[in-house]
């Protein structure tokens, strides 16, 4: 699989409700580097955890499916194993916009 790096991706792991931003700072044959965006500080990511990034391109989702080989936690970097690959094709019907919420 080609990723172009730096590449931006969601990252989801069990100790967070929603995605956090990372960004893929070095790929090899199977094992990706990435760095946690600084304002997720103190994850609580061990070695041999699951975790999934997921990023959208031309229409198609890619689905990482990687294990911890080695937490930085103080650093936000972490070094990931390959496990798995997916890639499906972007299901939407109609155009996302962001959306903001006021509370007053």
């Amino acid at each position: 699989m080609d990723i172009i790096v730096p590449k931006e991706v969601h990252l989801k792991h069990d100790s967070i409700l929603a995605t956090i931003k990372a960004i893929i700072i070095s790929k090899n044959d199977d094992a990706i580097k990435i760095k946690v965006r600084d304002e997720f500080t103190g994850l609580n990511m061990r070695e041999n955890d699951e975790l999934i990034l997921l990023f959208n391109e031309k229409n198609m989702f890619t689905i990482l499916k990687c294990t911890v080989i080695e937490a930085s936690s103080h650093s936000n970097y972490y070094e990931l194993k390959l496990v798995n690959s997916e890639v499906r094709k972007d299901k939407r019907k109609h155009k996302r916009y962001p959306v903001t919420y006021d509370i007053d």
